[in-house]
């Protein structure tokens, strides 16, 4: 949490990247990289410098749809499942987003 008070390397985030790494995040972070507290710091900055260099996408919800996308059914707690198929990518690799 102090990575991201004002002098610290997220001091210059915006709020709006702020406000997604609280406590619960980094909890979560914790218990994926098994209390490996430098690995779960690396991720947190990476996720919170994504929201601010992505913060139009997530306000927005707008992207171009570049493969074939359905919808085909939903799981036991009601989420979605999705079938991907990018054979028919429809979008040149430039315009696509990092995955990473």
């Amino acid at each position: 949490m102090q990575l991201m008070d004002a002098g610290q390397p997220l001091g210059s985030l915006s709020e709006f990247a702020k406000e997604y790494g609280d406590e619960a995040f980094c909890r979560r972070l914790l218990r994926k990289y098994d209390g490996n507290v430098p690995k779960a710091a690396e991720k947190f900055k990476h996720a919170l410098r994504w929201r601010e260099q992505n913060r139009e996408l997530i306000a927005t919800r707008h992207c171009l749809h570049g493969s074939d996308e359905r919808v085909v059914g939903a799981d036991v707690e009601g989420h979605p499942i999705l079938y991907t198929c990018l054979k028919n990518q429809m979008l040149a690799g430039s315009q696509c987003l990092d995955q990473k």
